[in-house]
């Protein structure tokens, strides 16, 4: 079978269990496989891999991330062995999509997306902080540029393939969106045990149901004032958003790193966007830079 095989042929039960196993335990952040080169050359022909730079890595393609999410969802049971690599890639994490196996698995940075709550004052560690910080941006800069390699390397019929989230990034906005916001600088608000904000900046949270399939919603907290000593009969209004201006600066540097934002009113009159991918045929806002290419 020659490797302009189509999917539609290889899917479902035509793979073998060391083919799935590849699928499943691929790199969540980059989509790399790993495996029997026998098991990636057949993924690779199937279209559900492609390889890619002078390593001669296997990637997955956007086919190939649908099945890896699929597998996952489903628990993708090993049948039958295959090509004599049964072992390959057994014993990996397990965790679907967004989960935190992806995380610990892979290394990975995780965003802050304003919506954590912490125990205990932020400041009490001023000493460290400051470099805390420093190290925080440099971790939230590099993983930007690692998102725009997986754009490059999954994107590949597209193109600007850098001015498009990746399957990837679809599979986790909240994260990716928060991700995107750090590297450009934009500050996290930030809460405390109890819900109070305690610092300006964005807050990034899956939107209420049925309101946006598809996207995240994007708010700008400001700090509350002081906690009251002892709380009082009923619980205090919950802080204003942020002036227009903090909005304005997350929909300025979303858009300008691949998604598309909408300002919208809640009930209380209080703004907020909604952000979902833009699409391959969605054009770049032309007052943005796109991101720049790697050197």
């Amino acid at each position: 079978m020659n490797g302009a095989r189509s999917w539609a042929e290889a899917g479902g039960r035509g793979l073998t269990g060391a083919q799935r196993r590849a699928l499943r335990d691929a790199d969540p952040r980059t989509g790399e496989l790993h495996g029997h080169p026998a098991t990636l050359a057949k993924l690779v022909g199937y279209g559900l891999a492609r390889t890619y730079g002078p390593r001669r890595a296997r990637y997955l393609t956007p086919t190939g991330w649908e099945m890896r999410t699929s597998l996952l969802r489903s628990g993708g049971a090993d049948r039958g062995g295959g090509e004599g690599e049964r072992g390959a890639g057994a014993g990996a994490g397990r965790a679907g999509p967004g989960g935190s196996g992806d995380t610990a698995r892979s290394g990975g940075f995780v965003a802050t997306t304003g919506d954590e709550r912490v125990d205990g004052p932020r400041e009490a560690d001023q000493e460290t902080a400051p470099d805390a910080a420093a190290a925080h941006a440099a971790a939230a800069a590099r993983a930007w540029e690692q998102l725009l390699e997986i754009r490059r390397i999954t994107n590949t019929d597209l193109p600007a393939p850098l001015e498009v989230p990746a399957e990837w990034e679809r599979h986790r906005m909240v994260h990716a969106v928060a991700l995107a916001l750090e590297a450009a600088g934009v500050p996290p608000a930030a809460r405390a045990a109890g819900g109070r904000f305690t610092r300006e900046g964005y807050r990034v949270t899956d939107p209420p149901e049925p309101e946006a399939r598809g996207a995240v919603r994007v708010e700008w907290r400001i700090a509350a004032g002081p906690a009251a000593p002892a709380p009082g009969p009923e619980p205090g209004p919950e802080p204003e958003p942020g002036p227009p201006a903090g909005l304005a600066l997350c929909a300025r540097e979303l858009e300008a790193r691949g998604w598309t934002t909408e300002r919208y009113l809640d009930a209380g009159r209080r703004p907020y966007l909604v952000v979902a991918p833009r699409s391959a045929t969605y054009p770049a806002p032309a007052s943005a830079p796109a991101p720049a290419p790697r050197t």
